[in-house]
């Protein structure tokens, strides 16, 4: 049994990586040369010169964390509000050893790859089916929303930080022990060592998981205090490995909370060009129409979406409005909900349709997938 699930395991695997070979096809074959993008952005350079800049102070004795060849002979300080140190060192070690191309390949399959695989441990964790495992991997790693970012910005790739952080919530909810909390210490420390807005989407998630374990069974729960103080306790565990997180990075955050209680560094955007307008919240936020039409690079579909990009039903950015969550999903989950809907209606009494693990758990994720979609609304709440 054992030498069965790890050949299930290595197969699971193997599927992965080929997935990932033929979706992002032609890279492979010109892996060296070229990094992939799209028609209307730039912002990839960026990474690509922080790469070089890594490999050319290296050999130059420049400091690391000043680059003296930009605002000459002055320097700017490149660590100076946003320094997440895990992040660095995996870009210095790349930086030694590859090319800034490679490197920017390299961290794109990895993060495809972490994130199917994370996202399939998370779904078995709650279903114990392999099949089901491997489909949930497929439709969040390799979802049109993954690809765009990867043409674009390099730390929004990191979505595998999501699923892993709500494994380890789930797991300290049912085990209450020192691997539980150290499973969630480790999942909190890689979650705030990357990109801040991976981050900020991760403890949205986590805070409606804690509240949602709140008030699930509230009636219970206030004539049973037992199961109240079982629900505090995880609170402040939670709490308590994430000041403990901080702790660890403490160095990291410095500098971003210096600058926040800077006021020079918070004025708005009329005194300092170099800040965004707040009309970006409205124009980059969703439209109706970003969730249900493909993307516009789709083979087939793609040029009925193009006629959209500007209306304000879909939106002005192929970036930020690549939300489709296709209609395969999307079906399958409404399917399942009104089976479980179904299932929990016919109760009787010596037999239940519907587990307790399952009938918290979809609750969970109805009530996340509404959550998630009022914080992608424009501000107009």
């Amino acid at each position: 049994m054992g030498k069965r699930n790890c050949l299930i395991k290595v197969g699971i695997l193997l599927l992965f990586i080929l997935l990932i070979l033929f979706f992002t096809y032609p890279l492979l074959f010109s892996f060296f040369t070229h990094i992939p993008g799209f028609f209307s952005t730039d912002e990839p350079y960026s990474a690509l010169w922080n790469i070089w800049r890594i490999k050319y102070s290296l050999s130059n004795n420049f400091p690391l964390d000043t680059f003296c060849l930009v605002a000459y002979p002055f320097g700017i300080n490149i660590y100076e509000s946003h320094t997440p140190y895990l992040w660095q060192g995996v870009k210095f070690l790349f930086a030694l050893f590859l090319t800034p191309s490679i490197s920017y390949n390299v961290e794109v399959l990895i993060n495809f790859l972490l994130s199917a695989l994370f996202m399939c441990l998370l779904v078995f964790y709650f279903t114990e089916n392999y099949y089901m495992s491997i489909f949930s991997g497929i439709i969040f790693s390799f979802s049109p929303q993954h690809f765009v970012r990867s043409w674009q910005h390099l730390g929004l790739t990191y979505f595998q930080w999501i699923p892993f952080s709500v494994i380890g919530i789930a797991i300290l909810k049912e085990r209450r022990d020192i691997k539980s909390i150290a499973l969630l210490l480790l999942a909190l420390i890689l979650l705030l060592s990357f990109d801040y807005s991976i981050m900020y989407l991760t403890f949205i998630t986590l805070n409606v998981f804690l509240l949602y374990n709140s008030i699930y069974k509230w009636k219970l729960k206030i004539n049973n205090l037992h199961f109240l103080k079982k629900d505090l306790k995880l609170w402040a565990q939670f709490i308590g490995i994430l000041l403990f997180s901080f702790i660890i990075l403490s160095l990291q955050f410095y500098p971003v909370f210096k600058n926040a209680l800077n006021p020079s560094q918070s004025q708005p955007s009329v005194y300092n060009r170099y800040r965004r307008p707040f009309t970006d919240l409205f124009s980059q936020s969703a439209k109706p129409l970003s969730y249900f039409l493909p993307a516009v690079v789709h083979p087939i579909f793609g040029k009925f979406t193009q006629r959209f990009i500007g209306s304000p039903l879909y939106g002005v950015s192929v970036t930020e409005h690549t939300l489709y969550l296709g209609w395969t999903p999307i079906l399958l989950a409404l399917y399942a909900v009104r089976v479980w809907r179904k299932k929990r209606r016919k109760i009787y009494p010596y037999f239940s349709f519907v587990s307790e693990k399952d009938n918290f758990y979809i609750g969970f994720f109805i009530l996340l997938a509404g959550v998630a979609w009022f914080f992608s609304q424009p501000p107009w709440w």
